[in-house]
């Protein structure tokens, strides 16, 4: 966050983007710099997930987001949730968190086809060789 001295949240962004009196005017009270102004991974979402928002509407947000410093989760869930978000109402916290739990999920590896009922069960252990006092760990 070197150069940092602002975090625009999605409202004040949306002030620019709409030109609001009360947003350009704190820019020029504070005389506020591009370079100064950062947004989070949060505020990219909320910005781009609605799921009538026009090409050029969306073309025209990346366009002055450029312009800002960007703070990221990482953009793979980023634009994970912006889809969905895209397709589907739900709240942008409940969509990072399904899709972190999504990107969380254990992959199950299956043997090959090539293999599939090769292999011949002989016999499941019931009960260990060894007695349990000869054990190392159970001492």
């Amino acid at each position: 966050m070197s150069g940092t001295k602002y975090l625009l949240d999605t409202n004040f962004i949306l002030g620019i983007l709409k030109s609001d009196v009360q947003v350009l005017e704190e820019l020029s009270s504070r005389r506020m710099l591009a370079g100064e102004c950062s947004y989070s991974a949060i505020t990219r979402m909320e910005l781009l997930d609605f799921h009538l928002i026009t090409q050029e509407e969306e073309s025209l947000i990346k366009q002055k987001l450029e312009h800002f410093d960007y703070l990221p989760l990482t953009k793979g869930i980023e634009d994970a949730v912006i889809s969905l978000r895209q397709v589907e109402e739900a709240r942008v916290i409940d969509t990072i968190l399904s899709v972190k739990s999504i990107a969380a999920t254990p992959v199950r590896h299956q043997p090959s086809a090539r293999i599939a009922g090769m292999g011949k069960i002989l016999a499941d252990i019931l009960s260990p060789a060894a007695l349990i006092e000869d054990w190392n760990c159970a001492k």
